[in-house]
């Protein structure tokens, strides 16, 4: 697990992953420290961070606010299919809340090979059952 900011795009590994955006400084906004704003995978990581920090609504608005946040990635070897699905649902489950800018469960049902992965990217994530 590694954090980038905009500076960082660079060393990205234009390579697969899951992501997390997380709160670093909360500013004026309603955001916890340490709160999982955005999961995701991508294809790209190099690709999908500097697509979030040219654009993405809820980041925008974030920095605007005093808000900071961190960009921490996951490699994989591959993109499972239902993954993102899985790292949403997973966080349900253990934070009770889906992540505020992950606009809503993904409607693929995730594998169990998907689950298991995100289970193990969460752990490595530090997300933990309330």
């Amino acid at each position: 697990m590694k954090a980038a900011s905009a500076d960082l795009i660079p060393a990205l590994p234009d390579a697969p992953g899951a992501y997390a955006v997380v709160c670093r400084l909360p500013g004026a906004t309603e955001r916890a420290l340490g709160e999982i704003l955005l999961l995701g995978v991508a294809p790209a990581l190099r690709r999908r961070a500097a697509a979030l920090l040219g654009g993405h609504a809820g980041l925008l608005a974030h920095h605007e606010a005093g808000g900071q946040a961190d960009f921490l990635h996951v490699p994989l070897d591959k993109v499972e299919a239902g993954l993102e699905a899985a790292l949403v649902q997973e966080h349900v489950h253990r934070a009770g809340v889906r992540p505020p800018w992950n606009r809503g469960v993904p409607k693929t049902k995730p594998s169990d090979a998907a689950v298991r992965l995100a289970d193990a990217i969460l752990d490595a994530l530090n997300v933990r059952p309330r």
